[in-house]
């Protein structure tokens, strides 16, 4: 943070960036502009230019570590915590990423949650956002159901085994009915002996392919190990 007086221009790093007229001025950097440094030790270098052409110069010692990035190629739908991936805008770019989405159910419940609280809370900054851009999504997306660390049941708690494919909606369920259905509006729906719950993650319509033929047709146990992590979803 540095303190300017009105006029005053701003370079960092030998890019002009914008201050405004407040005599204190702070600049948030962009994440490209942080990989652009590459990784450990930096140095930022601010030169503030008045009106007459007189200049002050700070350096601000850094490291830089981009190995925590989260992967902008995953998407999480969290519907036990009601948290979602908080990146790109909370938009799909599907004709430049291909995709790994993932959709979090309750293995032994039909309560879906989108609250945007996470139960532990030492996590801070979590939210819940209906993503935009599913009519991008294209074969080269993939999309996982997967639930909470336990085999997810439906009517009469029997495992969800059965898949089925329909026009434009996808059933994972067991002998007795009940479990998980998926359509391409993003309407996930959770039925778990007698009770129902619904939840949209995206706002937009994905083409059937994706719905249809990309999603996995195995319901997992749970999310690969440290994958909520990456995203920021979970603490280590």
């Amino acid at each position: 943070m540095f303190n300017v007086e009105s006029g005053v221009s701003v370079t960092l790093n030998g890019n002009v960036v914008n201050a405004d007229t407040a005599t204190t001025w702070s600049y948030t950097l962009e994440t490209a502009a942080i990989e652009a440094f590459g990784e450990g030790a930096e140095t930022l270098t601010a030169v503030a230019t008045d009106a007459a052409g007189n200049t002050s110069t700070g350096t601000k010692a850094i490291s830089v570590d981009t190995s925590s990035a989260v992967d902008l190629s995953i998407v999480v739908f969290d519907l036990v915590e009601g948290i979602s991936s908080d990146h790109s805008g909370h938009t799909f770019t599907g004709a430049s990423v291909a995709y790994e989405i993932y959709i979090r159910v309750p293995s032994t419940s039909a309560l879906l949650s989108s609250d945007g609280t996470h139960a532990d809370v030492n996590l801070v900054g979590e939210v819940w956002t209906t993503w935009k851009g599913a009519a991008t999504l294209g074969s080269d997306d993939a999309i996982y159901v997967v639930g909470d660390g336990a085999t997810v049941l439906g009517q009469n708690m029997n495992p969800v085994l059965n898949f089925r494919r329909l026009s434009e909606t996808v059933l994972f369920s067991s002998v007795t009915g009940g479990g998980v259905y998926f359509s391409i509006l993003g309407n996930m729906t959770r039925l778990y002996n007698g009770n129902v719950d619904f939840q949209r993650i995206w706002t937009d319509t994905a083409t059937t392919t994706v719905v249809t033929q990309n999603i996995s047709t195995k319901v997992g146990t749970a999310m690969p190990l440290n994958l909520l992590v990456s995203q920021g979803l979970a603490l280590a």
